[in-house]
């Protein structure tokens, strides 16, 4: 039908980054053709563990740090 229903898992209750990941899922989205309507809601982020990290994502955060000055 068009619509997409996007639930984001927060790391944390205190991600100030909530509003920024609104905005872009719902820009990015939006231009997949078919795409009519987007909306985007977050959870409370209290259950959230390492664990969670996909082993992609895990690797790619280990190269990003590993790239930080000591």
């Amino acid at each position: 039908e068009g619509d997409v229903n996007i639930g984001l898992r927060l790391t944390s209750p205190f991600c100030h980054m909530i509003g920024f990941f609104k905005k872009e899922v719902i820009r990015i989205v939006s231009e997949i053709p078919g795409v009519r309507n987007v909306s985007m809601s977050a959870d409370e982020g209290l259950d959230w563990s390492p664990s969670d990290i996909s082993p992609a994502a895990a690797a790619r955060r280990n190269e990003m740090l590993s790239r930080l000055p000591a």
